[in-house]
């Protein structure tokens, strides 16, 4: 119900089946996906070292390079990680924004393919691999933060 009112619009500006169509639909899925888990991973900063440094005289150069960095880069790169995989893998917007075959997204193409019995398996396979390597990736490399993250402790 929510992609094809959004399509609607995207058809009146006639937005639709171009690479631009699928970006608002899933900005407006993915947003607040974004800013709960970076409320999550902001909650837990020690931000008495980051008063430490300004106290201390440093720089926003010093800031950034003792404090930002090391403490807040890796959570928001999981944080990013996580809601880019959520984006990649919506079937919806790719199915009904794009038109054409050749601007349709991944999943949706793997969605309409499944079915058709003439197109080579072996692509399917490995398209279906594409989808599933940043996930497998993100997932073996940080799992503590994913479940501190999503509000489970790991400890």
């Amino acid at each position: 119900v929510f992609q094809s009112a959004i399509a609607d619009q995207l058809r009146l500006f006639g937005i639709i089946g171009t690479r631009l169509a699928p970006v608002l639909p899933l900005l407006v899925l993915t947003i607040p996906l974004a800013i709960w888990l970076c409320v999550t991973a902001l909650r837990d900063v020690p931000w008495t070292l980051r008063d430490a440094i300004r106290v201390e005289g440093g720089t926003w150069r010093e800031e950034l390079r003792s404090f930002a960095i090391p403490v807040l880069g890796p959570n928001l790169l999981v944080v990013g990680l996580l809601v880019f995989i959520m984006a990649v893998n919506d079937v919806t917007a790719g199915a009904v924004m794009m038109s054409s075959e050749s601007t349709r997204l991944l999943p949706a193409t793997m969605l309409l393919v499944t079915g058709d019995l003439t197109y080579p398996s072996g692509r399917v396979a490995a398209m279906g691999l594409l989808l599933l390597i940043p996930t497998l990736v993100v997932l073996f490399a940080a799992p503590r933060k994913i479940l501190l993250l999503v509000g489970r402790t790991y400890r």
